[in-house]
């Protein structure tokens, strides 16, 4: 392809404005990563070791004196989303590995219901979520599981703020004129997701390879500019080069003229896209 020709320098300026969208495109890839670090590293290589001096020394405690009730308003059950907000986190680490010195069933749970509603069937009760206590570090600390999920003291859970449902649970549990000292925070064993870690991770790939594609069409396009769609357009005319050739002397021909941001030739039309310079017969051409 011959440099200074018109299809060079339109093809020229194209791949750089692709080249520069390819560079923009990776500065907010590494912006998203920078952002989403802490979910990419966990969904990689998993849980972290909880620090757990360093847990009872930068939480508190609840005392629970009397009975709790849920108004008409609060949650019968524990939410079944986590957030950072509402979250223990230890540096970037937010879902841990942790030995308790022990775990107690208390023999509470919540419940969920099937049937009913417009199948006409009896609704039935069944238990959903399990309660147990764990003592950490000498504290007592809630631990919310599935019903059906083996609880051991090696633990592998979120640590969120102790929902209202379960405190209205543990009230239940004190005598009068007894109280029950808890930890602000509870252990969610329940495999749930951090926000939405999960998708995070699938992005960070995809984004990968899509940016991994996109770069190598730029590099092709540098390396052999007759694969870059300027060029590539014309093979449905003739050969690439001689088409190129024709289009390049008669955009030098007195009879070149431009018309509603068009450049009309001899026997082709030229018009501006996105990523290349639009070639076209020229239909209306007297021959």
């Amino acid at each position: 392809m011959q440099k200074g020709t018109l299809l060079y320098k339109e093809m020229s300026r194209y791949r750089i404005k692709f080249l520069i969208i390819n560079i923009l495109l990776t500065v907010l890839y590494i912006l998203f990563i920078i952002n989403k670090m802490p979910y990419l590293k966990t969904e990689h290589s998993g849980p972290s070791p909880l620090d757990t001096q360093r847990f009872i020394s930068e939480t508190d405690t609840i005392v629970i004196e009397e009975i709790i009730e849920l108004g008409r308003k609060d949650h019968k059950n524990p939410e079944g989303s986590l957030v950072r907000s509402t979250s223990y986190w230890q540096d970037d680490k937010y879902y841990f590995n942790i030995k308790a010195d022990s775990v107690t069933d208390t023999d509470h749970s919540f419940k969920g219901t099937m049937g009913g509603g417009t199948t006409g069937t009896k609704v039935k009760e069944y238990d959903l979520y399990k309660l147990y206590m764990a003592q950490i570090g000498g504290r007592n600390v809630p631990v919310l599981a599935y019903a059906n999920q083996k609880v051991t003291k090696n633990l592998t859970a979120y640590i969120t703020d102790v929902q209202k449902p379960i405190l209205s649970v543990l009230s239940e549990t004190i005598g009068e004129g007894e109280s029950l000292e808890v930890s602000e925070y509870m252990l969610d064993v329940r495999n749930l997701e951090m926000d939405t870690a999960s998708t995070d991770y699938a992005c960070f790939w995809i984004f990968m390879l899509l940016l991994i594609f996109l770069y190598g069409k730029v590099i092709t396009y540098f390396v052999k500019p007759a694969t870059a769609p300027t060029y590539r357009q014309l093979a449905r005319y003739g050969d690439i080069e001689s088409v190129a050739e024709d289009i390049n002397r008669q955009s030098g021909l007195s009879s070149a003229y431009t018309e509603d941001k068009k450049l009309i030739l001899e026997d082709y039309i030229l018009s501006k896209s996105y990523f290349k310079i639009v070639v076209v017969k020229n239909h209306m051409a007297k021959h």
